[in-house]
């Protein structure tokens, strides 16, 4: 017998199951709180860069749940009523959460603002990446990382550095001179249709 089966066939007993119960209250509770502590862990990792460059990294919060975050997105300095940015975010997919990332619109886009040449080439370069347009993204993609599973929280609380490291490598590759030209000519058109897209699934 397995040592999986041998915990399952424990507490699959009447009288342990209660015990059971109790411990997995626990254990999702710890998830949760490591699922908020690498967020804005990664906030953090993010900030000091990302400033330089001129963006501010916020938090994508739930809507359902105070005080939750779901991933991080980025505005530029100053403020623009149209740009493209950088995302980060977690989705139920199946029965488990997956991050994934992408290049959003912050409002609708208008039809010359999706013309532009410099925009479409940040496209073209996204696409090139593997990933796929939307109403709402120029570009998007699922990663590998399942933040609330076993594997990704051991590897969070044992190689913290490293884990940051590699999600950040992703978010910068995203921020390519091609954003910032694309964000640029869309600063040069007329502001167009003012809907913000505040909440965004992929």
């Amino acid at each position: 017998m397995d040592e999986t089966q041998a915990v399952l066939d424990f507490f699959g007993k009447p009288e342990n199951l209660g015990l059971g119960l109790a411990i997995t209250e626990l254990i999702d509770q710890k998830r949760t709180l490591l699922n908020q502590q690498f967020w804005q862990s990664l906030q953090q990792h993010l900030a000091a860069a990302e400033q330089e460059r001129g963006w501010r990294i916020l938090p994508t919060e739930d809507r359902n749940t105070a005080d939750t975050w779901l991933g991080l997105h980025a505005a530029p300095q100053p403020a623009a009523s149209q740009f493209l940015a950088p995302m980060l975010e977690q989705q139920l997919l199946g029965e488990q959460l997956r991050i994934y990332y992408g290049v959003m619109w912050h409002t609708e886009p208008t039809p010359a603002q999706q013309a532009l040449p410099a925009v479409l080439e940040l496209s073209r370069q996204l696409q090139a990446q593997g990933m796929r347009p939307n109403a709402r993204f120029l570009g998007w993609q699922w990663s590998l990382w399942f933040p609330r599973r076993r594997d990704f929280l051991l590897r969070y609380q044992q190689q913290p550095e490293s884990l940051l490291q590699e999600v950040a490598q992703r978010w910068y590759s995203l921020c390519a001179p091609a954003l910032l030209d694309a964000n640029a000519a869309l600063s040069s058109l007329p502001a167009g249709n003012v809907l913000t897209l505040a909440r965004h699934t992929a």
